[in-house]
């Protein structure tokens, strides 16, 4: 899978390339109080699929506790 993140108003994505067996990505570099569009898509020998996107905004201020696991499902290949 390839995910691409960045920062609104930002124009150069990140990039991080995972296994098509995790279940899991550990995003760096965000700041606190910034909203962020992921992309996930997967690639294969037959090319790559659409995109799934969604925002997130990171939170300000100090945490309350550990952070919370962020997780992104694919159902039926999408």
């Amino acid at each position: 899978y390839n995910v691409w993140y960045k920062a609104e108003g930002a124009t150069d994505p990140m990039k991080k390339t995972v296994n098509g067996t995790a279940n899991s990505v550990e995003l760096t570099g965000l700041l606190m109080g910034r909203v962020y569009e992921i992309l996930l898509g997967a690639e294969n020998v037959e090319g790559l699929s659409t995109n799934a996107t969604e925002q997130l905004v990171t939170p300000v201020g100090n945490p309350d506790g550990e952070p919370l696991n962020v997780q992104y499902e694919i159902v039926n290949g999408k």
